[in-house]
């Protein structure tokens, strides 16, 4: 069976130019060095290699090396060197259980990440989580077997309409590519996308503190 390394966080869209690197850096931005052990990056499953980030996300996120993205095509070594799989569609997610199936456990999509990731720790939760870390386990694996653990019970998220109605951006699963699609919608989607993984990096500190990381 291929080893889990607890090495940090896998954002994962189609083309790694535009949701995936506004993950990374907005999480990163977020969680500043506080969690500095937790190394974060971002790949595609459909990528045309050494494309730079979308100019929209660069612009939205001016303290954030964003000049040095280049985008690269995911891969079965840095899925299983991930604690944490983030994919941005039930679409990537599956292509990801095909690059690496035993890395499902650890695969969610953002949408059910940050609806998981919200709820406080129980004392159950942390009891168990700090019994694993005194068995020598990691942070951030203690929190994803802990988001693993809980998928099934999270309720539905709101879904979100955008501003094309019937057309949405992002439903409880999904947070789909609009890259190419008009500015002002772009824009829209992409601020929505920044303060929900603001949001989910938090909650992720939440978790990581309640353990007492």
């Amino acid at each position: 069976m291929q080893k889990i390394l607890a090495d940090g966080v896998l954002f994962v869209c189609s083309a790694n130019v535009c949701r995936s690197p506004m993950m990374q850096f907005a999480y990163q931005q977020t969680l500043g060095d506080s969690l500095s052990a937790w190394p974060v990056v971002s790949r595609g499953v459909r990528v045309m290699e050494a494309m730079p980030i979308c100019s929209v996300v660069a612009e939205m996120l001016p303290d954030a090396p964003t000049a040095a993205h280049s985008s690269r095509q995911v891969s079965e070594r840095v899925v299983g060197r991930a604690a944490l799989v983030i994919a941005t569609t039930t679409a990537e997610s599956a292509v990801l259980a095909q690059v690496s199936p035993e890395a499902r456990h650890r695969t969610f999509t953002f949408q059910q990440a940050l609806s998981l990731a919200a709820r406080p720790a129980t004392d159950d939760e942390i009891e168990r989580a700090r019994a694993g870390l005194a068995h020598g386990s990691q942070p951030l694996v203690e929190i994803v077997h802990l988001l693993n653990r809980r998928r099934g019970t999270e309720s539905e998220m709101p879904k979100r309409s955008g501003l094309r109605i019937g057309v949405p951006f992002s439903d409880s699963d999904n947070f789909f590519d609009v890259h190419g699609d008009r500015n002002s919608r772009h824009r829209k989607a992409l601020k929505t996308l920044r303060k929900d993984v603001e949001d989910f990096a938090t909650h992720m500190r939440h978790l990581a503190r309640a353990m007492g990381a």
